[in-house]
């Protein structure tokens, strides 16, 4: 992996060099593509628009953010930012002239890329249904896949992001958007519609108890799935001698445990609404939100 990590390094430093000038931009394309967005942009406008394509976003989101967690505990994978100061294969004299940003320091691991693998999903369905609906209306072949090529368009830009920013391995960008795609097309054949409540409760039982018996399990058997917390320290360090501010660094362990239960929680509150009238179905919605976020 050495080979594949220092190569990854010249791309970062080549994409710093060539694109320095739009770094806003770049920021920018991180940002659309944080999985957060799924659930505070595209769900609300896919749901606006369509009540079963705002389902099927969420429910796919979901389930992607939960195997993409345990992708990433299987895999682990390193990080440029923290792997170039740790690995030991630069001296000081040799040290990759390379940016950090605030956004750079996340202290879980990286493979596949989250950014990538879960909004890749998302946008999976929302680019089917847009593409079906433009063929409908035009007839026309090519007009059908201006969709498809704006799909890989913004994904590989907000793969650019994530190498550009030292977030993530060029290889880990690429398993992220295959991964993406692939489980859009397979998790988007099946939409959870019209279906008892007992079914969603079961199956956010199901993944929350499946993610807690992986973890447990893990550390069981010796792998320590919070390994990263040990580069938290030198990183915040790092961060500090660029006059960044400081660095917007959490626990892996406290990530790993509520970002799945915010999700799981969206899904439940979600369809437990469906039933109730459009105004009070967003009133409802974004209270239990708030205040899970205020937990």
């Amino acid at each position: 992996m050495e080979s594949i990590h220092m190569h990854g390094i010249r791309v970062a430093e080549s994409l710093q060099q060539t694109l320095g000038g739009f770094e806003k931009s770049l920021l920018w394309m991180s940002w659309i593509g944080d999985p957060k967005a799924s659930f505070f942009i595209y769900f609300p406008v896919t749901y606006f628009l369509s009540r079963k394509i705002g389902i099927s976003v969420l429910w796919i989101t979901v389930l992607t953010e939960w195997l993409n967690l345990t992708f990433k505990w299987l895999l682990f994978g390193e990080r440029p930012f923290w792997w170039i100061h740790e690995s030991g294969v630069y001296s000081e004299q040799q040290m990759p002239k390379l940016k950090q940003f605030y956004s750079s320091c996340e202290t879980g691991p990286g493979s596949p890329s989250g950014h990538a693998m879960i909004t890749g999903a998302a946008w999976w369905v929302m680019m089917t249904t847009l593409s079906a609906f433009i063929y409908d209306r035009t007839r026309s072949s090519m007009a059908k896949n201006a969709p498809i090529v704006l799909y890989f368009v913004m994904l590989l830009a907000i793969g650019i992001s994530r190498i550009f920013i030292l977030a993530h391995f060029p290889h880990q960008v690429l398993a992220g958007i295959f991964t993406g795609a692939a489980l859009g097309f397979l998790l988007g054949r099946y939409i959870p519609e019209n279906i008892k409540l007992i079914h969603y409760v079961t199956t956010s039982v199901g993944l929350l108890l499946g993610a807690l018996g992986l973890y447990w399990g893990l550390h069981y058997i010796g792998v320590n799935v919070s390994w990263v917390h040990r580069w938290l320290l030198p990183v915040k360090h790092a961060l500090k001698d660029l006059g960044t501010g400081g660095p917007r660094c959490q626990p892996a362990g406290a990530s790993s445990k509520l970002e799945p239960l915010g999700t799981l929680l969206d899904l439940n509150v979600c369809n437990c609404s469906l039933s109730a009238p459009w105004e009070n179905r967003i009133c409802h919605i974004n209270e239990v939100r708030i205040g899970f976020n205020e937990i």
